[in-house]
């Protein structure tokens, strides 16, 4: 299985109303390349709207890569051509396969001007080669590209007039900096587990030297004579012992209130 990577196509409209019509169009049809059953069975965006190949090579694209013998005892190499599908995806998408697991949603407001959201997964790295050629193909659409693998490295990028133009790119993260300049804190290992042993260094939390102070409080209403009495009523109470005569516990709270205060200026 390949690590798969998680792409975002977002188009923004309104700023050309005529083109974000065509771009919905183009991206909702069945492109030629694909079989109706494809197509039918939830393909809901394919790389074949934007990048596709010649009808006379589209016999040669389903040639399967490997070997047969040859009759003489060895074996020749078969379907390993240009324009075999394995080769010619590489060569013109940047990945093997056609858009995995899309989901194309388009929203549309009161006045009926839309916006489009698409979805996929790809195996091993972003297709690269689409991305510019819907930038050139839609130059004056707002368009939006992100894509991050499953282990976390990723990049955004933008329609620049036609061009598509990569606004920021980051490693896998190694630390809850990482993470925080992402905007995906949640993501951490601090907010994922409670083991801090997984943590980062620089998480929050990770480290600690402070000291509190920590006490239980339970609560007594008490009706008696003096404070000893009191006192001693409770303490009676608390350990099963008889009550004192003429004093009365109104009220009890046994469940502890927690009292917690930082002692200032006290580390370890």
């Amino acid at each position: 299985m390949p690590n798969w990577v998680y792409n975002s196509v977002q188009v923004a409209g309104p700023n050309d109303l005529e083109e974000m019509e065509r771009f919905i169009t183009l991206i909702s049809s069945k492109p030629e390349f694909l079989n109706d059953d494809d197509w039918e069975s939830g393909k809901s965006f394919s790389y074949h709207s934007f990048i596709t190949l010649d009808r006379e090579h589209r016999d040669e694209y389903h040639e399967t890569n490997g070997s047969k013998a040859d009759g003489k005892g060895g074996f020749t190499r078969t379907g390993d051509t240009e324009f075999n599908w394995y080769n010619w995806n590489c060569s013109n998408w940047g990945v093997k396969w056609d858009a995995g697991s899309a989901d194309l949603d388009i929203y549309r407001d009161d006045q009926n001007r839309a916006s489009v959201s698409v979805t996929f997964d790809s195996p091993w790295g972003a297709p690269i080669e689409v991305f510019q050629a819907i930038c050139e193909q839609f130059p004056t659409l707002d368009i939006d590209f992100s894509y991050e693998e499953e282990q976390g490295w990723g990049a955004s990028a933008k329609n620049d007039n036609g061009v598509y133009t990569t606004t920021k790119e980051w490693d896998i993260p190694q630390s809850h900096a990482d993470y925080l300049d992402l905007d995906r804190v949640d993501s951490c290992y601090c907010s994922q587990t409670d083991d801090v042993d997984d943590w980062y260094d620089d998480c929050p939390g990770k480290t600690f030297d402070t000291v509190y102070e920590v006490k239980l409080v339970s609560t007594f209403t008490v009706k008696a004579r003096s404070a000893e009495d009191a006192q001693q009523a409770v303490t009676n109470d608390l350990s099963g012992y008889d009550p004192i005569a003429g004093v009365e516990l109104l009220t009890k709270q046994y469940e502890p209130e927690y009292v917690v205060t930082q002692l200032e200026g006290e580390t370890v």
